[in-house]
């Protein structure tokens, strides 16, 4: 009636009306149709409304009885779960890491973001074909180990290589992450990031590094980075150790073995450390000379260039200097 058809919401009405009209003067026994009821209280509820038409022995209608049915719960929570599927695909399809969902009992690829192209070099629809074009992108020496963390009931994370068709080579780091029901592995979620050119910046930096170490081991004397403390603590050494004091870079480095400080000549230890210590803030060079006991309990004279700079404000003092060639006495160690 007129009561019932003006609480329809009035985006409503005329669908549901003209359903309701459709279905009276068909042949149908059935009609059914969800819609937003205004309620007493002046909101409105959404409902799902059925109805059973009962015909005379020539077809028409006679009349239609029914119930109406509350689901404004359900409503809301679907309305929520479509506004954060959207947020989520608005998300993962303007990042440039990939995020992929797969079905681990069959494989299959439920969703998998648009950087999957841009990574892959493959369509996006390949993979939702057949999860195997996401596999045959991977290098053939990284497959299985990679396929052994998918079993995984834990996260896992794993660098590997990509290979496009055109055979350009990625790095990525893959993070996945298993969901689990009651203990079983029902889906893998996971993100993949192409991190190619931080492998290449690290590379560069380790050859420098190897450079750097290669020259330092090849200098007369040694070459050393330490703190400014009574122990002259190393935090590097070239191998120019071995020779000055019969040790080895890794047995100074930290005082592994034994320190620095302590290879000092007691009666040159203060005065070689005031005479470091004064240009720390300064940014200056600094000059010095004393005695150094070796391995073999013979003490050498060493003369010393070092510049010395602070790390952060009120930090300790670090010294990077180089001692020059020994010359030989027969001091006795005190």
């Amino acid at each position: 009636g007129k009561f019932w058809e003006e609480r329809v919401h009035p985006e409503d009405r005329e669908r549901v009306v003209s359903g309701i009209d459709r279905a009276l003067a068909g042949t149908n026994s059935e009609w059914s149709d969800e819609y937003r009821f205004l309620r007493q209280d002046g909101a409105y509820a959404h409902v799902q409304d059925k109805g059973h038409i009962l015909r005379d022995a020539a077809g028409k209608a006679l009349r239609m009885i029914g119930g109406i049915s509350d689901f404004t719960e359900r409503a809301r929570a679907e309305e929520a779960l479509r506004e954060s599927e959207s947020r989520f695909r608005e998300m993962a399809e303007n990042i440039k890491d990939v995020f992929y969902n797969f079905d681990a009992a069959t494989g299959r690829v439920l969703y998998i973001s648009p950087s999957y192209a841009e990574i892959w070099g493959r369509p996006v629809s390949n993979v939702y074909e057949s999860a195997g074009d996401y596999l045959e992108g991977i290098h053939p020496a990284d497959r299985e180990s990679l396929l052994r963390t998918y079993g995984s009931h834990v996260p896992t994370e794993t660098e590997y290589r990509v290979v496009r068709p055109n055979g350009d080579i990625s790095w990525v780091l893959g993070k996945a992450f298993p969901i689990l029901n009651h203990g079983k592995v029902e889906r893998i979620v996971g993100t993949v990031r192409d991190i190619t050119d931080g492998k290449r910046v690290l590379e560069a930096l380790r050859e420098s590094e190897r450079h750097l170490t290669n020259v330092l081991d090849n200098l007369p004397g040694m070459a050393y980075r330490c703190l400014l403390n009574s122990n002259w603590t190393m935090r590097f050494v070239s191998e120019g150790a071995l020779a000055l004091t019969g040790y080895h870079s890794d047995e100074l480095v930290d005082n592994a073995l034994v320190s620095f400080g302590s290879l000092i000549r007691r009666e040159d230890r203060d005065r070689i450390l005031n005479t470091a210590s004064r240009p720390a803030m300064a940014r200056r060079s600094a000059y010095g000379s004393g005695g150094v006991f070796s391995r073999t309990e013979r003490a050498q004279r060493v003369t010393s260039r070092a510049s010395s700079w602070m790390s952060r404000p009120g930090k300790t003092p670090r010294r990077i200097a180089k001692g020059s060639r020994p010359r030989l006495t027969s001091w006795p160690r005190s």
